[in-house]
Order: C-alpha cells, then sequence, then structure tokens
C-alpha cells in the first residue's frame, strides 16, 4: 500500500480479479493503491517497499500496466491473526495491538482497542487507589479476551471470503443473499461494531453497552455520556428503596433521580445491574464492581 502520481487514469474503488485485489482512492495528485495479493505472504515483511514492488504487484491483479511515479508513504501488512494468551501475569497487563493483531477487515482493531483499554483503565485505577474487590483487575482478561478471540474468528472468515479465487463465487454469492435479510443483517453489524458483546455480571438482563440516552433531571436534560465523562459509574433511578442502597457508595458512584428503568452502569458503559431487580440484588452488584460501601453511610 502507498500513495504515488498515477500517470495513466484508473477508476477509484475495490477492484476484484482472480489474482487479488487492488484498491484506488484518489483522482488528483497522488492517490492512494492498495492490493491484496493471495499469491501468499513476503519472504521478509519487515523489507522496505519499493516503487516497483507496488507496481509490479498491482499490475499482477489488475492484469495490465499501471505507470507510477513519485511514491510515498509505502508500507505492507498481513493476515496474521494472534492474541496473546493472558492479558495480565502479575503487574504487567497489555491492551489493543500488544493484545490482538488481525487483518483489518472493518477496521475492528481500533473499537476493540479503544474498549480494551476503557475497560481496565477503571478496573486498575480502582486496584491503585485500594478500593478494587477481589478479582476485579483479573474481569479484565476474563472480559476481553473473548471478545478478541471472536474477532480474529470473524476476521478470518471475511479473509476467506475475500479469497479472489472463482471457486469461492458460490459462497460469496449465498453470502450476499443472505445479507438480504434483516436478521442476518443486524446479527453481522453487531458483531463488527461490537454492540453485540454482552459481559457476565452476575445480574440477568445486565452486561450490555447500555445506549445513549437523553436524561431529564430536576437541573435540566443531561445524556449518559456526559454523565460519564467523570470516569465513575452511574446509578439511574428515582425508586426511594434503590437510591438509598446506591447512595452508600457515594464516594465512587454518582446517583442520578431520573424516570427511567433503574441500571447500574459502569464508567466502561456496560450495565452492572438493570431492571428487574430489587434493593438486594443492586447492592450485590455494588459490592461486586465496587468495593465496600463507604464507611460514612455503611450503617
Amino acid at each position: 500500500m502507498g500513495e504515488v502520481r498515477l500517470l495513466d487514469p484508473l477508476p477509484g474503488g475495490w477492484h476484484r480479479t482472480s489474482r487479488g485485489w487492488l484498491m484506488v482512492w484518489g483522482g488528483y495528485g497522488h492517490s492512494r493503491i492498495g492490493t491484496y495479493d493471495f499469491r501468499g505472504p513476503h519472504p521478509d515483511r519487515e523489507a522496505p517497499v519499493t516503487l516497483e514492488e507496488l507496481r509490479s504487484t498491482a499490475e499482477h491483479i489488475a492484469g495490465h500496466p499501471i505507470r507510477m511515479a513519485e511514491p510515498r508513504m509505502l508500507t505492507r501488512y498481513g493476515d496474521a491473526a494472534l492474541q496473546a494468551g493472558t492479558y495480565r501475569r502479575g503487574r504487567v497487563l497489555v491492551a489493543g495491538d500488544a493484545a490482538h493483531v488481525h487483518f483489518p477487515w472493518g477496521g475492528q482493531g481500533l473499537n476493540t482497542g479503544l474498549e480494551d483499554a476503557v475497560n481496565l483503565g477503571w478496573k486498575l485505577a480502582a486496584q491503585v487507589r485500594g478500593w478494587a474487590p477481589d478479582g476485579l483487575l483479573d474481569s479484565y482478561h476474563d472480559e476481553r479476551h473473548p471478545v478478541a478471540a471472536r474477532v480474529l474468528w470473524n476476521v478470518r472468515a471475511q479473509t476467506a471470503l475475500a479469497d479472489p479465487d472463482p471457486r469461492i463465487d458460490p459462497l460469496r454469492e449465498l453470502f450476499a443473499d443472505l445479507m438480504g435479510l434483516d436478521q442476518v443483517n443486524d446479527y453481522l453489524g453487531s458483531m463488527i461494531s461490537g454492540t453485540g458483546t454482552v459481559y457476565d455480571v452476575g445480574h440477568p438482563g445486565a452486561g450490555r453497552l447500555v445506549p445513549d440516552m437523553e436524561l431529564k433531571t430536576t437541573g435540566g436534560v443531561v445524556t449518559l455520556v456526559e454523565l460519564l465523562r467523570s470516569g465513575r459509574p452511574v446509578f439511574l433511578g428515582d425508586r426511594d428503596d434503590l437510591v438509598d442502597v446506591a447512595a452508600r457508595w457515594a464516594q465512587r458512584v454518582d446517583t442520578v433521580r431520573v424516570s427511567c428503568d433503574p441500571v447500574l452502569v459502569r464508567p466502561d458503559g456496560y450495565a452492572a445491574w438493570s431492571a428487574p431487580g430489587d434493593a438486594s440484588t443492586l447492592g450485590t452488584a455494588l459490592h461486586r464492581w465496587f468495593g465496600e460501601p463507604d464507611q460514612a453511610t455503611a450503617s
């Protein structure tokens, strides 16, 4: 992949031949050229990319000469699918590209890495500050390792579908037919976007990412995203018995009285507890994720 000045015009977009994929972006000045060559890996993936290599690979895939000049930002990447066996070993924790690498179909590495960081961040802060309950930091691996493993799985499936061999055409055509079904699109969309991720948080109905929403409070309308910017967990609801329980963790958990189905939202945006549930189950969830209640209100 790289940016070059094309000396002959090429149509933009994605182009598949029986030999691979050629991608062309731009039309004035420098254009970005990408190639997916399915002949096999380069013998030295660390070798610098040359203009001659990019040109010859693009010509091999397109099946005709492609004149180009003035190269810049030449680079290569492959389809290796690798994941760390554990995300924590003692005081060493890994996230993002240090934890998992894969072919960049769908740009899933960015979302997965960001969610790693947000999942780890508040748990690590709790450990450093001394209030983390037992097992909280270990839950980072337990929650995020399966997510990345699933990303690597679906990326390998996409790579198989992208194989330019004409023998794969019936599979691609069948997959295209299936994508005409709303249920299939919902399944694939939630998987690739990450919105389908569900953690085992110990409470039925919870564990999913809570969608942003507008909340009418006594101080005006506020969104959930705005409430989470402080990096603190938030309890939403207006049932007095639940508000009283959440208030026992006031030093670490913000309580916002709003008319909505009650929910306890972790700093990473995932529900740790949600209705239906009584005050005792809410207290259990608060203990599990946010440690002991404040001493001043424990009684």
